[in-house]
């Protein structure tokens, strides 16, 4: 009996060395593929491998398990083909699922390198500087705006090769971008609002209505400050101060109107008249009276978009 025991006890656990083992060549597939390979390539194929999970191929662990259990009756030729085979039937999927076209025989590295930067600039945290290649999309090739945003998170050279092997861009892919990375930018400054110490539900409501009746190309400063320096219910001034030195060069009303009326809703003071209120501060911004007029008209028009009479 106690033999029998052993012997349970020894085939367990070569059964969980062995799954230990398929799992770590799962998580990094270098160790077997070094097996049929040189190390540099299988470097490579392991790093599309990985890229290709991140962007949500799932699924390709089953397919690389399967491909692992079989290789003792294969081949190293076979295994390698296998693993090749199966890297580019993805990478076309993922390709074509972005809307994007490269030359026939595009090397899988330079496949790679691509997909990767795609993966980079969805975690990119400089979102508004990769929004700026935007900016040249009326007059460019759609390639050239995407390669923009490739250097920004890759190196200049490779973005320029992966430039070379592209040969289309589906007309919906830089809009399905620029949304992308809008969307991005939109959360995290809905979500600096909802971390500002002590803002009540209905603080933050308005809060939220006021940008989102604000033109998005305006340099509103009022988010950053809550989510950083400045918390609410502080005297106006304190925000009025702050506003003024970071608007100093603002040439734009809009976004004066907007940043002051938004430290209002905040502020210690909680007027019961917003208009009569920011009135009183506008000289800390300009003593141009045009200018004064316009910043007042644009509290008045955002109030009026709130719904909320202005008095």
């Amino acid at each position: 009996m106690d033999d029998e025991v052993k012997l349970d006890n020894k085939q367990t656990r070569v059964a969980e060395e062995d799954y230990e083992k398929t799992n770590r060549q799962l998580c990094d597939p270098s160790e077997f593929l070094e097996r049929y390979t040189t190390p540099e390539r299988a470097a490579l194929l392991t790093s599309a491998y990985n890229t290709l999970l991140s962007l949500g191929y799932d699924t390709l662990t089953d397919e690389v398990l399967t491909l692992v259990r079989e290789s003792v009756n294969m081949g190293p030729d076979m295994v390698l083909s296998g693993f090749n085979g199966l890297i580019a039937y993805v990478q076309t999927d993922a390709m074509r699922k972005h809307g994007i076209t490269l030359r026939v025989n595009t090397p899988i590295e330079t496949q790679d390198a691509l997909l990767r930067g795609l993966v980079m600039i969805a975690d990119y945290e400089d979102v508004e500087q990769l929004l700026t290649s935007f900016e040249m999309a009326i007059m460019s090739d759609p390639t050239d705006v995407f390669v923009d945003m490739l250097e920004e998170v890759l190196d200049d050279d490779l973005a320029d090769e992966i430039a070379l092997c592209i040969t289309n861009l589906s007309t919906a892919f830089l809009p399905a971008m620029k949304k992308y990375l809008t969307d991005i930018l939109e959360e995290r400054e809905d979500n600096d609002m909802q971390s500002a110490i002590s803002i009540d539900d209905v603080t933050l409501a308005k809060l939220r209505k006021q940008a989102d009746v604000a033109d998005d190309t305006l340099d509103i400063q009022m988010p950053t400050l809550l989510a950083g320096t400045m918390p609410p219910k502080l005297d106006y001034q304190y925000y009025i101060n702050e506003l003024a030195y970071r608007h100093r060069n603002e040439t734009d009303m809009r976004t004066i109107a907007s940043d002051m009326l938004m430290a209002c809703t905040i502020c210690a003071e909680n007027p019961d008249d917003p208009m009569k209120f920011i009135s009183e501060y506008l000289i800390d911004f300009t003593d141009d009276v045009n200018k004064q007029v316009e910043i007042m008209n644009r509290v008045r028009y955002i109030l009026g978009e709130l719904a909320i009479e202005p008095k």
